[in-house]
């Protein structure tokens, strides 16, 4: 009984501590490919997006990426394009744009948490393969 009363506290616990994190997002603008502007305060970046997602109409992908414990407190303006740029500055991330939809953006895919590309590595192809292969492998 004990065990039982102390997973029920611990599962009470832990919805009244996400219950207790309110995003307070504030966006206003109706034309999403000129200007809108955004005033969040303590919000997590996640809702930002999500909340973004929900006006204007786009689809996230790799919203796990984001992060649930950063919060943020900023006003931000500009076109939706620039504020997500804003928004994900450092994050892999793609903006699908989309002349159908009337914000102009398809869908936002969050590739990873990583600031930039990572590096990539040389493959050879073609007839001067074997000439290059000497070099690629001293590069290593």
């Amino acid at each position: 009984m004990k065990q039982t009363g102390r997973l029920i506290l611990s599962i009470a616990s832990i919805a009244l501590s996400g219950a207790a994190h309110a995003a307070d997002v504030r966006i206003t603008g109706d034309d999403p490919r000129n200007t809108i502007a955004i005033s969040a305060e303590n919000s997590r970046v996640n809702e930002i997006l999500q909340s973004l997602a929900g006006k204007y109409g786009f689809k996230i992908k790799g919203i796990e990426h984001v992060g649930a414990a950063e919060t943020i407190t900023t006003d931000l303006s500009g076109s939706l394009p620039e504020v997500l740029a804003r928004l994900l500055r450092n994050r892999n991330h793609m903006i699908v744009r989309s002349p159908d939809n009337t914000s102009g953006i398809e869908s936002v895919m969050i590739l990873n948490a990583n600031y930039g590309a990572g590096s990539s590595k040389f493959v050879p192809r073609g007839p001067d393969q074997d000439f290059m292969q000497q070099f690629a492998g001293a590069a290593d």
